[in-house]
């Protein structure tokens, strides 16, 4: 029992102080089975920390550089920072007070970033200014100029290798092992989204599979299969067969949806659940799933039980926000005000876009302000204009308002700007105002054309029903 409470704690002495607590007025059982109220104790601490030093860019690029690896040496830090070492000394002394870090090493000449931390870096999607970058790729090249001084810096030795992999340079075959291929594809698929790079490695690895530990095999295959799905790649539906229990069902669930078979998505995650209910990836994409084919019902509870498991993820706040609006509107205006703070405030990199979109549907559908909705979205389409998801929630606030001049226009830029993008025939807010455009300017033909073609397959029977129905009351 002891063990189930411990494995929660990530370095802060708060957080088992509070954990301490919770047990006294709960007890150990309510602990044990709600272990979400440590963790987002944790998150919530971190979450404060890190906004402590959101005006501090040197500050913010340090915890970048820290997370990059397990622990780095002072030298390492320099070479990256070069001038602006020296003021990073005095932050690093913060970040020790705050328990952001911890000193390591005999000589306590290794920095390490409290796990939590890191965990909360990485999947904030901060980056590298041009700058440090630029540095930590000259180091990573001189490094291997004379790698033996490697050997007095262990740390040196991990992130050179990770990083000159991911860069596509020789590696003495003498330094490298399989965990290292492991740490690049990683980073490249999560932080880079360089799949590309992340199929070219794997294959490079895989030539000599037969000398490789079963597991290490698994987890390259892992990565290789969700960059060949991300690229819509066939070889996908090959590579998986070799990858067997829930994983498998989880990665062609992962394939089908993003080639647009969602019916198929929806059954393997579903099958990944029955066999293995607290798989959370399978979780957030069959959310992911429904909310892409507009069933709001069969996402809600599944959306509000991610959400409240973490509430800091922007992706899972944003689901959640999408089947709060559709389902309960007025009646949780509240709470769907609280939630869009909460993504405004959130320092995840996707968020502002999340946050302007989500805007625009609250104004629309709790404010019925169209004017003031249009106007946001407008501005989101500017903010990111290689972002097709603004352009999709313009046509939903302008079908809300039977806006057929403005959906045809709209439907116009969404075509010329992402033309050849097989991607958009898979997006109902798209497809479905295509059809009503059509029908409502007498080409009912051509839209019974698409809703049998594009939707009819791929999307639930109750979103072609509807959508037919409201076809043929044109």
């Amino acid at each position: 029992m002891i063990k189930i409470v411990t494995d929660q704690f990530m370095g802060f002495p708060e957080q088992i102080i509070y954990t301490t607590s919770l047990i006294v007025h709960e007890g150990i059982k309510y602990v044990i089975e709600n272990p979400h109220e440590v963790i987002e104790f944790n998150t919530e601490k971190v979450s404060k920390l890190v906004r402590n030093f959101e005006q501090n860019k040197l500050a913010l690029q340090l915890l970048k550089i820290l997370s990059e690896s397990e622990f780095l040496s002072f030298n390492i830090i320099e070479d990256i920072l070069k001038d602006d070492f020296d003021e990073a000394k005095k932050i690093l002394t913060q970040f020790s007070n705050e328990f952001i870090i911890e000193y390591v090493g005999n000589s306590r000449e290794f920095i390490r970033l409290n796990d939590a931390v890191k965990d909360f870096i990485q999947r904030s999607g901060y980056k590298l200014n041009e700058k440090y970058s630029n540095n930590l790729q000259s180091h990573t090249i001189n490094t291997f100029k004379d790698y033996e001084i490697i050997e007095r810096d262990v740390s040196d030795y991990v992130l050179s290798v990770k990083e000159a992999l991911k860069q596509g340079l020789e590696v003495p075959q003498e330094l490298l092992i399989p965990s290292h291929y492991v740490n690049a594809m990683r980073d490249l698929y999560i932080h880079e989204r360089r799949f590309k790079d992340v199929i070219v490695l794997a294959d490079r690895i895989l030539q000599n599979e037969r000398f490789l530990d079963k597991r290490i095999i698994k987890e390259i295959r892992y990565w290789l299969c969700h960059s060949l799905a991300r690229r819509r790649d066939k070889r996908l539906l090959e590579e998986v067969q070799k990858i067997d229990g829930p994983d498998h069902s989880f990665l062609l669930g992962f394939y089908y949806r993003l080639v647009g078979r969602y019916e198929e998505a929806i059954s393997r995650f579903k099958d990944v659940l029955k066999n293995a209910p607290n798989f959370y990836r399978a979780k957030r994409e069959l959310v992911q799933v429904y909310l892409t084919t507009e069933q709001y019902e069969e996402a809600f509870s599944i959306a509000r039980e991610n959400y409240y498991s973490e509430r800091n993820n922007p992706y899972n706040l944003q689901s959640y926000f999408r089947c709060l609006i559709k389902l309960e509107g007025q009646k949780e205006k509240a709470e769907l005000s609280r939630l869009l703070n909460d993504l405004k405030n959130n320092p995840h990199e996707k968020t502002h876009e999340m946050y302007m979109t989500s805007l625009g549907q609250y104004q629309a559908f709790i404010e019925n302000n169209e004017y003031k909705a249009i106007n946001t979205v407008n501005d989101a389409i500017a903010t990111f204009p290689k972002n097709i998801y603004p352009y999709l929630s313009k046509l939903d606030i302008l079908r809300k308002n039977n806006n057929i001049a403005e959906i045809e226009k709209t439907i116009k830029i969404i075509e010329e700007k992402f033309d050849g993008d097989a991607d958009i025939r898979t997006k109902l807010p798209y497809l479905s105002a295509k059809c009503i455009l059509l029908a409502k300017t007498g080409k009912k033909d051509l839209s019974l054309k698409i809703l049998n073609t594009d939707i009819k397959h791929s999307f639930s029977n109750s979103t072609y029903n509807n959508l037919l129905n409201e076809i043929n009351m044109i």
